[in-house]
């Protein structure tokens, strides 16, 4: 991964998520998880929820339904704890 995007911020690294969903599935699985990454080192539960649901969309796209359901059920808890309705 570009040591560029690394210094990206939480919300650059969402909108860029956003843009290549299902476009570039590697792609999207490393943003992902950078994002997950920062976000747990600043405690951003939104940024953490965000990851978790993508890591989630890229697992199923993949047809890896266990690991799947394993980042949905992460989010899922994360969402409905701090009301995240739209994640």
């Amino acid at each position: 991964m570009d040591k560029y995007i690394e210094n990206w911020s939480l919300k650059e690294l969402q909108e860029e998520i956003i843009k290549i969903r299902l476009i570039d599935l590697k792609k999207q699985y490393e943003l992902c998880m950078i994002l997950s990454e920062k976000a747990k080192l600043t405690n951003d539960l939104y940024a953490l929820a965000f990851s978790y649901t993508f890591i989630s969309d890229f697992y199923l796209a993949s047809k890896k339904n266990k690991k799947c359901f394993i980042y949905l059920e992460r989010a899922r808890k994360l969402c409905e704890s701090k009301h995240y309705i739209e994640l």
